[in-house]
């Protein structure tokens, strides 16, 4: 675009105000961000910029952000919080109208038919969902990010 702001201004095919990518990632990582920011490594894998954070209520967070052309597929393990029986997730990704460096944004595979921006209800798009059992672990794609919550036992 003309600028480099969280929202269109003045692009041509673009409406003003439009949202774009970067809006929808730090409105998730906004929303996900708990009350206390804890120590988090990532071993083995440069390519993975993860944040963890807890809630008062006990329930963790952890921010994923991948910054690799090529998927991640990551395991997290915890260290001193409780660990309940589900956690939560979006994946916030692009598409491929622009390289690398998509113009939009996907969160849990919906988007938009716009030429830029993102999917306009992404308020109401559920959260995907696991259990613990067989460990916490999902899949970053390429230049993207997930935000996960882990439910308090």
């Amino acid at each position: 675009g003309n600028d480099h702001g969280l929202f269109s201004r003045g692009e041509p095919s673009v409406a003003d105000w439009t949202p774009r990518p970067s809006f929808y990632h730090m409105y998730f990582f906004q929303k996900f961000l708990g009350d206390k920011l804890v120590p988090t490594t990532v071993s083995g894998n440069q390519d993975i910029k993860a944040y963890g954070s807890v809630y008062d209520s006990g329930q963790s967070n952890v921010t994923l952000i991948n910054a690799s052309a090529t998927a991640q597929n990551v395991e997290i393990k915890t260290k001193n919080i409780s660990v309940g029986s589900r956690f939560y997730w979006y994946t916030l990704s692009g598409e491929s109208d622009n390289g690398e460096f998509s113009r939009k944004v996907k969160v849990n595979d919906q988007g938009t038919t716009n030429i830029a921006g993102g999917p306009k209800d992404y308020k109401s798009i559920k959260a995907r969902s696991a259990t613990t059992d067989q460990g916490i672990k999902v899949t970053v794609p390429a230049w993207s990010s997930v935000y996960l919550i882990i439910d308090k036992k």
